[in-house]
Formats: structure tokens, C-alpha cells, sequence
């Protein structure tokens, strides 16, 4: 009998022992280690391949990383490629780029670099540490990229799964002519393209010299951006012209799909292309506030000669829907 006692005495003895001795659950509110629980994923590895425009400029996501930290925080790592989508050099109003979670502000990235000059690409990686609500998990899924500026139109890329509400890529949208070429007067101007754009119009700086920097070794104007406001659209067009061509005594007009008839938000420009001297670029844009939908008439006129015409509308594709400007 008291071998038994013993015996039994033994094993509750080594049973609270064990109790005692084993480790603190992960879960208990002063625990200083998240548990898996609380963070059922330790890294979120995301490819996104998504695009938004701001100031002529493309921002394409590529690649998003959530990781956990111990604290309970999250560290995002972004990469993103800046590319100018026109002929020429561009100085614009660079973004302020934000993430976004639910709706509410979790971290301010900065600005990225801009790459300059057209069809150049420049790729940033942003890291943001100590991202989200201590414990809480950060779901890609939830996440949205946010360009902006003060007073200016926001360009926002959902990162995860598509959000419903979230579109403002401010795509530029593809006008197609109806003639190539507008020839008054003293001009001969080849159409080069024409968009609709939600992100830019023409700045009234006008040109900046670049000093030279490029391969060809000739000083070489870029134009100046600016960002448009909410609402607000610009019709920008580009022409191939002989060289020596100046926009003085050129009189440009747009006809709205509403019938508003408008004159260039900022006087016409010509730039030199880089590596192209058969020709230069000219370009206009016309701002406007109100419905986009439908055909645009464009007039040119050399001082007193015949004002010459052709129509804008936007191309489809072969789905019908309109197609994207190039980047």
C-alpha cells in the first residue's frame, strides 16, 4: 500500500512539475512573441505588373513584399519603373507615393526618381519598416500605391486583388486623326500622335535646356509638365515638322465633343527629337473641365491663310474599347 501511495505520488509530482516548466503559450496578452495566430503568414511575395500615369510619367509596379516583423509590424519593400511616355524630354511635378491599407494611410515612401527623357525607364525600390497595427497581419490584398500632389489630381494602383471603386490609373487614352498631315500657309505638319490624358497637361515654364547631355552632343529643349486637378483633362498633340519650324504665327483651336471651341492652354512648343534631325516636334495642349466622350475637331491656321481641319476620336481596339497611349 504505501509502494502504490508512493508510486501514484511520483507521477502527480512529475505531471505538475512538467506543468510548471512548460513554456507560456504564445497566445497570453504578455507574451513578447506574436503567435501564429495573430500572424498567419510571415512573408507575402506579390507580383503586380500594374500601371498608373502622373505628370508623363508611366509608375509600373512590379513586385510587392510583406514581411513580418517580431514586433507585430509589417516591412513592405516595392519596386517601381518611372518611364516617360513622349518623344522628348519631360520635366513634371514628381508624385508623392504613399501606401495605403483599407483606405487609411500606413506609410509615406517619398518621391522616386524620374527618368527624364522619352522612353527611358528608371526602376526605385522603396522599403517601409514598422508598417500596420502591432499583431495585426498586413494583407496585400488590402493594399493600394497612392501618387499625388498638393491640389492635384491622385493616381492610386491597387496592389493585391483588384478593389472595387479603386481605377484611377489615369490612363491616357489613344486619339486616332482623320488626316496625316494639317498644312496652312507656311506650315507642313505631319501628325505625329494625339491623346486624351488624365494625369498632365503642358506647363506655362515651357522649355528647359539640358546643356548638352545627350549621346548626339546638341542642347536639346525638354518640355515642362504639370500634373492636371481633379476633374480636369488635356488634349495634348504632337506633330512632325521641317526643321526650323517655329510655332510664331500658328493659330490653333480645338472643338470639344460639346462644342466648346478652345484655344492651347500654353502657346505651342517646338523641341529637337534626340538622334532624329529630319525633323522636330511640335506640340500643343488644350485643357479643359466636362465629358470626354465623343469626336474633336482640331484647326490650324498660318496668321491670314485658310484654317485647315481634321477630326480626333478615340481608336479602338480590336475588343472596341479604346486603346493605350504608349509608354
Amino acid at each position: 500500500m504505501h509502494r502504490q501511495f508512493t508510486a501514484t505520488a511520483a507521477i502527480l509530482a512529475a505531471a505538475l512539475l512538467a506543468a510548471g516548466c512548460a513554456a507560456p503559450s504564445a497566445d497570453r496578452a504578455d507574451s513578447k512573441v506574436p503567435s501564429t495566430r495573430q500572424l498567419p503568414f510571415l512573408t507575402q511575395k506579390v507580383t503586380v505588373n500594374r500601371t498608373a500615369w502622373f505628370a508623363g510619367e508611366a509608375y509600373r509596379v512590379t513586385d510587392l513584399t510583406v514581411t513580418a516583423q517580431p514586433d507585430g509590424r509589417n516591412q513592405v519593400t516595392l519596386v517601381v519603373q518611372a518611364t516617360t511616355g513622349f518623344p522628348f524630354s519631360v520635366i513634371g511635378d514628381q508624385p508623392h507615393l504613399s501606401l495605403e491599407a483599407d483606405g487609411l494611410a500606413v506609410a509615406d515612401l517619398g518621391k522616386p526618381m524620374m527618368s527624364g527623357s522619352g522612353g527611358m525607364t528608371t526602376t526605385t525600390t522603396f522599403k517601409a519598416k514598422d508598417v500596420g497595427l502591432d499583431g495585426k497581419p498586413l494583407d496585400a490584398d488590402g493594399l493600394t500605391l497612392v501618387l499625388t500632389a498638393p491640389g492635384l489630381v491622385r493616381a492610386v494602383i491597387p496592389l493585391g486583388a483588384p478593389q472595387p471603386g479603386v481605377t484611377e490609373l489615369l490612363e491616357p487614352i489613344a486619339l486616332k486623326p482623320s488626316a496625316a498631315t494639317l498644312e496652312t500657309g507656311r506650315y507642313r505638319l505631319a501628325q505625329a500622335a494625339a491623346q486624351l490624358r488624365q494625369d498632365c497637361t503642358g506647363s506655362p515654364d515651357a522649355v528647359h535646356q539640358l546643356g548638352g547631355s545627350s549621346p548626339d552632343g546638341i542642347d536639346h529643349g525638354s518640355r515642362a509638365l504639370d500634373a492636371l486637378k481633379p476633374g480636369q483633362h488635356s488634349v495634348v498633340v504632337w506633330f512632325d515638322a521641317p526643321p526650323g519650324t517655329t510655332p510664331d504665327g500658328l493659330d490653333l483651336h480645338l472643338t470639344l465633343p460639346d462644342g466648346r471651341r478652345i484655344a492651347p492652354s500654353t502657346p505651342p512648343v517646338v523641341l529637337d527629337y534626340q538622334g532624329r534631325h529630319d525633323a522636330v516636334n511640335l506640340s500643343a495642349w488644350f485643357d479643359f473641365y466636362g465629358g470626354t466622350t465623343g469626336v474633336y475637331t482640331l484647326e490650324a491656321a498660318d496668321r491670314g491663310a485658310p484654317p485647315a481641319t481634321l477630326t480626333l476620336h478615340e481608336a479602338p481596339t480590336d475588343g472596341g474599347s479604346p486603346t493605350q497611349a504608349p509608354v
